[in-house]
């Protein structure tokens, strides 16, 4: 998705066909948003309306990047895995073998859950707050 710019000087009129277009990647739109945030938010008189507007495209240019990376990483992205120099066996045919996903199917509980009781650190907190204080804290009630 490319975003179209249009560049205008003083003297020219917009019916112009001279005028310049650049294309401006949405990282690079982004960037601009924010620098343009920044130096509103720096104004001594704010216009909080331009405010709300740069933020909300800031949001919207982080949300399409943020899909678009996601969509990269699914189909397996745009940069390769690269194999480590240590690696002899991997710089050779590629690896054809699955592993299988194995899953626990155990529907007991882990024995440390099983040996606590409900009332005692439901959180695990104790050594924090023994690090922390330098002594466990109990909870009167």
């Amino acid at each position: 998705m490319r975003f179209h710019a249009y560049e205008s000087s003083p003297g020219s009129s917009s019916g112009e066909d001279g005028s310049g277009e650049m294309e401006v990647s949405p990282t690079r739109l982004l960037a601009i948003a924010i620098q343009k945030r920044r130096a509103l938010f720096g104004l001594k008189e704010r216009d909080y309306r331009l405010e709300l507007l740069q933020t909300s495209l800031i949001q919207s240019l982080c949300k399409h990047l943020g899909e678009r990376r996601a969509r990269r990483r699914k189909r397996g992205g745009r940069r390769g895995v690269r194999p480590n120099k240590g690696d002899d066996e991997s710089c050779g045919a590629p690896i054809t073998r699955v592993e299988p996903i194995v899953q626990n199917c155990n529907d007991d509980e882990p024995s440390e859950k099983r040996q606590r009781d409900d009332g005692e650190d439901p959180f695990g907190l104790d050594d924090f707050f023994v690090r922390v204080c330098g002594r466990s804290v109990t909870i009167r009630g």
